[in-house]
Formats: structure tokens, C-alpha cells, sequence
């Protein structure tokens, strides 16, 4: 919790009212609200105009909130920033976006038909709901959540059915993207597990999770040296995403859902590939992956 705080004040020290209305003359004009400017691609450059990353981010900034929040016993500066972040996003953040679209009460307020922009608003909304008490959060998130329980299929091609779903969410009756590449996947199963150690609807159901970690296990994982790893979630043109991606994504903490340990070994191969000096590892996820999920497993390598 001590570096998720540190992150959250440097984060705070970068908040400024300098919002910019007209992308084209990129005109800076102060709206009372704070927020950060996007410093991506040429298009959005030094803007916050770009809807679906301003919500990515805040569904990260509702995840740091929550943490400091559940945590707010252990130090007083960690119940502080909660109230900090909570206020921000819902009077600067949401406050902001409901007066652009004129939208000052009803949800949603912001969307995006992708699949990892989609499960990361659940995210946001059950987190909100959390540290509000506010219904109208709560309902938000299920009424996504079930949403996205009818987008998830089951492969039946596959030994055990592993789920497949789109990168897009014809589900709503938008245009189909085929099966979700993996640098997009990451973010979908990032949200996935929280939700599910969260205990929340669709997420908590028996075998559900077991489902999405048997697209990994058996499908994704085909290559069993760890060297190459398939561009899309339905194993197909491997060798396009590389081991060095999965070793900075969640994919190792859906080990917990995995009895036979295949995400655990292929795992611990990639962490030998990727980290020039393994007793002193640079990326986090594999080991926290390993220690989420040997606690489970209980599991001896």
C-alpha cells in the first residue's frame, strides 16, 4: 500500500484545470474541472477529449481509490487520498463528461463498445458502488456485468470448453472485431479477476473464471516453451505477441482458476526469458501471479 500511495500523490501533483475544448486550434480554456492532459497519439495529443482512454484510466484511478479506501484503518494520509480520489472522480471527472453530454444524471454517462473498455466500466461502477453506498452505481455494474456474461461464449472445440469473446460487442449489436487480440485481452482478464475476488455477480459464479483461465491454459499457451504466443485469444498467427508483453500483463494471476499448473510452468518460463537478473525481477506481474496463485494450489516448483 505504501507505493500505491506514493503513486497517488505524485499523480494528485499533476492534476491541473487546463482542459482543451477545440482538439483542432487546441485552445487551453479552464472549465472548473481538474483532469490530465492525453499525451498519446498525434490526434488527441494534449487534449482530454479521448473517451474511451479517460475511461481506462479512471477505472485504474477507481481501483487506487478503492485500495486506499479499504485500507483507510491502517494509515490516516491512506483514508485522506480516498476522499481525495472519490471526490475527483466524481465531481471533476464525471461532473465534466455528464456536462459534454449532457447527460447530468442518467448512466451511462460515458461507454465503449470493446470488450476491455466494457469489463473496465464494470470495474469503475462496482467501485464507485463500493465506497458510495449509491445504487445507481451498483445497478450500473449490473446491468454491464450481464451484458457481458451473454458476450462470453464457450469454444466447443476446444477439450473443456474454454470462453471466447469479441474484441468488439455485437452483443449490442455494434460490428464484430473477431476473437480479442491478446495486447487488449490483458485488460479484459485484469478486470476479470478483481471482480471475481471481489465476489461480484457474473464473475464469482462456479467454473466461470475457470473458463477464462482454460483460454489461456489451452488455447493461448501453445507453444510450450513460452517463446511465442498467439495474436489473438483463439490461438491464432503465433509467434506475434511476445513473451516480453505477457511478462508485463495479468495473465500468471489466472493460475488461481488453473488446476493443472500449465499457466504456473509456462509462466516461470517466461520470467527466466524476460528478467536479465531473476533474483532481482524489473516487471511485477509473474511473481505476484505465482504468489496469488501457489497460496491456492499449493503448488511445488
Amino acid at each position: 500500500m505504501g507505493e500505491i500511495y506514493k503513486i497517488s500523490t505524485l499523480m494528485k501533483k499533476e492534476l491541473k484545470d487546463w482542459s482543451i475544448i477545440d482538439k483542432n486550434n487546441k485552445k487551453y480554456r479552464k472549465d472548473g474541472f481538474l483532469n490530465w492532459l492525453y499525451l498519446r497519439d498525434n490526434e488527441y495529443f494534449g487534449t482530454d477529449l479521448h473517451e474511451m482512454d479517460e475511461m481506462l484510466t479512471h477505472s485504474l484511478v477507481a481501483a487506487m481509490a478503492y485500495a486506499l479506501w479499504i485500507n483507510r484503518d491502517i494509515n490516516p494520509e491512506f483514508f485522506h487520498d480516498s476522499k481525495f480520489w472519490l471526490d475527483y472522480l466524481e465531481n471533476h471527472f464525471e461532473k465534466k463528461w455528464r456536462k459534454r453530454k449532457n447527460i447530468p444524471q442518467a448512466f451511462p454517462f460515458l461507454s465503449k463498445n470493446l470488450t476491455h473498455v466494457h469489463i473496465q466500466w464494470i470495474r469503475y461502477n462496482y467501485y464507485l458502488a463500493k465506497m458510495t453506498g449509491k445504487t445507481e452505481y451498483l445497478s450500473e455494474a449490473k446491468r454491464l456485468s450481464k451484458i457481458f456474461a451473454q458476450h462470453i461464449r464457450l469454444n466447443p472445440h476446444v477439450p473443456g470448453n474454454p470462453a471466447i469473446w469479441d474484441h468488439g460487442m455485437p452483443i449490442v449489436g455494434t460490428p464484430s472485431h473477431g476473437p480479442q487480440p491478446l495486447q487488449y485481452a490483458r485488460y479484459t482478464v485484469q478486470a476479470a479477476i478483481d471482480l471475481a475476488m471481489e465476489g461480484f455477480d457474473i464473475f464469482a459464479h462456479p467454473g466461470f473464471m475457470e473458463k477464462i483461465s482454460l483460454t489461456l491454459s489451452a488455447v493461448i499457451m501453445v507453444d510450450n516453451s513460452g517463446k511465442a504466443f498467439p495474436y489473438r485469444i483463439d490461438g491464432s498467427d503465433l509467434g506475434r505477441e511476445s513473451p516480453e508483453r505477457f511478462a508485463i500483463s495479468p495473465w500468471t494471476l489466472l493460475g488461481r482458476w488453473d488446476p493443472s499448473g500449465r499457466i504456473l510452468k509456462i509462466s516461470e518460463k517466461v520470467y527466466f526469458l524476460t528478467e536479465a537478473n531473476p533474483e532481482k525481477p524489473l516487471n511485477i506481474y509473474i511473481p505476484a501471479g505465482m504468489v496469488f496463485s501457489l497460496d491456492i494450489l499449493k503448488m511445488d516448483f
